[in-house]
């Protein structure tokens, strides 16, 4: 947010609260969203998932392919997923809030093998939203009516399983979560691209850190489109054994600023990070997690929010923090080799190849 206050005087952090405080000022942005939210009619702090005499249900349960439990705008077997418009400001990273090259990417449990990133897993970010800050009591409620309509889902939830004999362990209060819709940093190669990393191509110069650490070409404004695939290398954490991409690329999601314009994925650090304020359009899932053993008491369900757009209203004044290349488990506490003392430099540059 550009600040006219550049002959003031201000301390840090004076200056990284100065968006808040213009966020909330008479007719500023919290205002606006919040007008715009109350007209809308599939926000997720107006619709109702139980019915009552004066109101139907926005919402309805239905089953997907995977019989994982999914929301539809109707009762049809052919009606669509009901697709939600969500307010809120991304929380930090201690919350939840996930925003790297290896997304949440799984990579095993202490004393299993190291599961690196490659062509087949599926890195999916999450934001964590939280109520705006400093703003009114009248939009922190409806932020609340957010959670409540979250809350509402996995009650409903419990209640089924209670009546079917048995009780899931809860996950505590909902958070409102917003993860990609699916492989979320990085998609598979099209052979037709003509890359020359394409199929075929010689393995070492896709794995190789010293090859991927030379310059990368950052996409002109012209190449900038929805869906458009880019080199994962324009992210600055990506790179070193962690990754072991040979045909994958970044893929364009429909994450665009406050003017509509599409924000590439080089730039999403600074635009999805701590205190900047979005709306996402989501679709809503519940997936239950099965416990391994055999006592169904402890499954446990979680409500999930996909996006499928992101609007940007207003990025943070915080600063944005260097993202560092992630180790694999193995290496953090292996012995150096004798390569003499710059090792450690040479781990944490080369030691994230995606």
């Amino acid at each position: 947010m550009a600040s006219t206050t550049d002959d003031v005087d201000m301390s840090d952090i004076e200056r990284r609260n100065l968006c808040f405080v213009e966020r909330a000022e008479e007719g500023g942005l919290y205002e606006s969203v919040m007008e715009q939210m109350m007209n809308l009619p599939n926000a997720l702090c107006n619709i109702e998932f139980i019915s009552t005499k004066k109101h139907p249900p926005d919402l309805f349960r239905a089953e997907d392919w995977a019989k994982n439990i999914i929301f539809k705008d109707g009762p049809g077997k052919d009606a669509s997923e009901f697709r939600a418009a969500v307010i809120g400001e991304i929380a930090e990273p201690r919350y939840g809030t996930v925003v790297r090259a290896q997304g949440n990417h799984y990579d095993g449990r202490d004393g299993e093998p190291f599961k690196p990133v490659d062509d087949k897993s599926k890195v999916k970010d999450v934001l964590v939203l939280r109520a705006p800050t400093h703003c009114s009591l009248y939009m922190k409620n409806l932020f609340d009516n957010q959670s409540a309509l979250i809350q509402d889902l996995e009650n409903s939830e419990i209640a089924n399983d209670e009546a079917n004999g048995w009780v899931p362990a809860t996950a505590g209060a909902p958070k409102v979560v917003a993860t990609p819709k699916q492989v979320q940093r990085v998609k598979r190669k099209r052979n037709e691209d003509g890359d020359d990393e394409a199929e075929g191509a010689n393995p070492a110069e896709t794995v190789d850190p010293v090859a991927k650490d030379e310059a990368v070409r950052l996409p002109d404004d012209e190449d900038i489109k929805l869906s458009a695939f880019y080199d994962p290398r324009v992210l600055e954490d990506y790179g070193g054994p962690y990754f072991e991409h040979i045909n994958s690329k970044l893929l364009q999601l429909d994450i665009r600023d406050a003017e509509n314009k599409l924000i590439p994925p080089s730039k999403q650090y600074a635009a999805l990070h701590p205190g900047s304020l979005i709306i996402a359009l989501v679709t809503i899932h519940i997936f239950t997690f099965k416990d391994p053993g055999s006592d169904r008491n402890r499954d446990r369900k979680n409500v999930q929010l996909n996006t499928h757009t992101i609007r940007v209203l207003d990025e943070s004044d915080f600063p944005v923090e260097k993202h560092s290349r992630p180790v694999p488990r193995n290496m953090i506490d292996a012995p150096a080799p004798s390569a003499g003392p710059s090792t450690p430099g040479k781990l944490s540059s080369s030691g994230f190849n995606r």
